[in-house]
């Protein structure tokens, strides 16, 4: 065969293997690449491990302080009324943990109207902490939370507004509860207090990662 034979068909050759694999090729990369983007960014798999950053951080909040319950409520929006579609503010509880035995209120606590709590939620957007030793006590102000707590057998809470960083608006709560009447002392106080700001800082961050 002749020399320039040889050299054609290895020209057509290649040209068919470019033509056959290099499309594959590309397609192939193309796969892996969207692939790759897609893990590094996936939203379930970042909540999670935000989540799993608070839960941590709360259930540490609850052992410190040898309460029964500790809870993150966030605000958000859910729904608008019908004939001005105004926006209808609502929260639900998004992290919580429990002392082994105790009930979760997690699903208790889901898409309540913040309307329903107001006088609880003004003292949070004053920064103010709501501090319930003891919730049959009369006495005692408990700002329309008596009811709701009675009804999860809380006898005795601890609160306080999750504050945005950045717009210093409410953005949710962060709470410790007890089955018994519990009355924190100071040191308790001003460490939960402390925990609260940094909870506040990292859940706006958190917030608005999604």
């Amino acid at each position: 065969m002749e020399q320039h034979t040889i050299e054609l068909i290895g020209t057509v050759l290649v040209a068919l293997i470019t033509a056959l694999f290099g499309p594959m090729a590309v397609e192939y990369i193309k796969a892996k690449t969207a692939k790759e983007e897609v893990n590094e960014i996936d939203p379930v798999k970042k909540e999670l491990e935000q989540s799993c950053v608070i839960v941590e951080e709360i259930e540490t909040i609850r052992q410190h302080l040898n309460a029964d319950r500790v809870w993150i409520t966030i605000i958000h929006n859910g729904g608008h009324f019908l004939h001005t579609n105004k926006s209808i503010q609502k929260f639900s509880v998004m992290h919580e943990v429990a002392k082994p035995g105790v009930s979760s209120i997690g699903m208790i606590f889901k898409n309540i109207p913040i309307s329903l709590f107001s006088k609880s939620v003004q003292q949070q957007i004053e920064g103010k902490i709501i501090n319930i030793p003891d919730v049959s006590d009369p006495a005692i102000p408990t700002f329309g939370l008596k009811s709701a707590f009675e009804s999860v057998g809380t006898m005795a809470a601890v609160s306080k507004g999750l504050i945005d960083i950045s717009t210093e608006s409410l953005i949710g709560t962060i709470g410790v509860d007890y089955l018994r009447p519990y009355k924190l002392t100071d040191e308790e106080l001003n460490y939960f207090t402390i925990k609260a700001d940094r909870m506040s800082g990292y859940i706006s961050t958190f917030i608005k990662d999604f």
